[in-house]
C-alpha cells in the first residue's frame, strides 16, 4: 500500500471472472463435478446389477461398477460438458438441470400481449 493511501478507496476495477465459480477439475465447477459423478454413479449401479443378473456374481459388483462408471463419467465428462456450455452463460447449466427436474418453477408458455379490444361493443339504439 503507498504512503498516504487510505483504506476506504474502492477497487475501480473487478474483474468479472472472480465471481465465476472456479473451475475444480477438468474445467466443471464442482456442482457439474458432483452432477457428472452422480449420473455415472447410478449409470455403474445398474450396470453391476445388470452382471449380477446375467453372471451370478455376489453384491460387490455393484459398488465396483458404480466406482468404475463414475470414474469414467468423471474423467471423460469433462469435454462433453465443456463442448455443452460452450457460448452459453455460465449458469445455463445448472439453470437447465433445475429446469428438468422441476419445470413447474419456470414460465414455459409464450403469448402476445395486446392493448387493442378484441370484444367489440353492443351498438346503442
Amino acid at each position: 500500500m503507498k504512503e498516504g493511501a487510505s483504506t476506504t478507496e474502492t477497487i475501480t476495477f473487478i474483474p468479472e471472472r472472480l465471481n465465476r465459480r472456479p473451475a475444480v477439475f477438468r474445467g466443471m465447477t464442482f456442482f457439474e463435478l458432483v452432477l457428472v459423478m452422480f449420473i455415472g454413479a447410478v449409470l455403474g449401479a445398474l450396470l453391476g446389477l445388470l452382471v449380477i443378473l446375467l453372471f451370478s456374481v455376489d453384491w460387490y459388483a455393484i459398488p465396483m461398477g458404480m466406482l468404475a462408471i463414475g470414474y469414467l463419467a468423471m474423467r471423460f465428462g469433462g469435454a462433453y460438458i465443456s463442448r455443452l456450455k460452450r457460448g452459453k452463460p455460465d449458469t445455463w447449466l445448472d439453470r437447465f438441470v433445475e429446469f428438468k427436474t422441476h419445470p413447474s418453477k419456470f414460465i414455459t408458455t409464450s403469448h402476445y400481449w395486446s392493448i387493442k379490444r378484441t370484444v367489440k361493443k353492443a351498438k346503442r339504439k
